[in-house]
């Protein structure tokens, strides 16, 4: 007997019920921390801890005002991707810390994002994002300029029918 686990409810982690209806949930994200990041029809985006089977806390929320596409989470760091309706990408960072600690850095594809992914090259530390719409695949990198984080599009390229994008983790090479 499963029960669908309503965003704010109190019920156990068992399914989300992903509708067309308003406000329903969209996307749904879970990292290796035990977060879990849902974005809705409206563009909130909700972020919460889990332990065991249940939904511990509300840990941030933010209402980015465009149907959330697609979310992802990055493994190795407190990140979070996130591609709408309108084209917009957005970049969370230390989303764990109180909201006015939070970095949200902004970018724009010029179509709806269809899929997200993070990546980085070998044997660097650079994180990198990955956004595609129909068309269109872009490449973002994390820079600094004069003290503050900006989200700049590196790489552009035109495609065909882009259904979704991946990326693989390279091999290193131990000889």
């Amino acid at each position: 007997d499963k029960q669908d686990a309503k965003i704010g409810s109190k019920s156990p982690i068992t399914t989300f019920d992903i509708t067309n209806e308003p406000n329903s949930v969209r996307q749904l994200q879970v990292n290796p921390m035990r977060l879990i990041a849902a974005g809705d029809e409206s563009g909130q985006v909700f972020i919460y801890r889990s332990k065991e089977e249940r939904i511990e806390e509300l840990i941030n929320s933010f209402n980015l005002k465009s149907k959330i596409n697609c979310i992802k989470f990055n493994e190795q760091s407190d990140a979070l991707l996130i591609g709408t309706e309108n084209g917009e990408v957005y970049l969370l960072r230390d989303f764990t810390q109180r909201k006015s600690s939070v970095k949200l850095l902004k970018g724009n594809t010029g179509g709806p994002i269809i899929s997200v992914n993070f990546f980085s090259l070998a044997g660097s530390d650079q994180l990198y994002g990955l956004t595609a719409n129909e068309n269109k695949l872009i490449i973002w990198a994390i820079s600094e300029t004069k003290g503050r984080e900006l989200l700049n599009n590196i790489f552009e390229t035109k495609a065909n029918n882009i259904r979704s994008v991946d990326v693989s983790v390279p091999i290193a090479n131990n000889t």
